[in-house]
């Protein structure tokens, strides 16, 4: 959005992320990475979550969160960006992040039509 003010253009406020008491207004994930036998990970499980006024509940029932997410995407260290499907919590990755590497990682950037939100998860 545009600022009023012609030292800024972008009014930071309409997109934060954060209540007054810093508590999150969006949808909040949860991430498990899933190990193979040889301890590399292989997939990923996201949950969501979203702040009830008192804490973080588990979203159970996604069709808002997917209509309100305009962008989901898994980036790993052996991959380039991957979208996620529409409904989809959970990717296999092409292939294993060995988490002792020390130049493995695995991001995760989801935005909704007001704010986006990179995550990047280094082993």
């Amino acid at each position: 959005m545009k600022s009023q003010n012609p030292d800024e253009y972008y009014d930071l406020s309409v997109v934060n992320a954060l209540d007054q008491n810093q508590v999150m207004k969006n949808y909040v994930p949860s991430v498990q990475f899933v190990t193979n036998n040889d301890g590399n990970i292989y997939k990923v499980i996201l949950k969501w979550y979203v702040h009830d006024g008192t804490s973080y509940v588990a979203v159970t029932d996604l069709s808002q969160f997917w209509l309100a997410i305009s962008r989901l995407t898994l980036r790993t260290s052996t991959s380039y960006d991957t979208n996620f499907d529409l409904g989809q919590t959970e990717f296999l990755l092409d292939t294993p992040i060995d988490p002792n590497d020390a130049n493995s990682y695995i991001g995760l950037f989801y935005g909704f039509y007001v704010s986006e939100i990179d995550c990047e998860f280094r082993f």
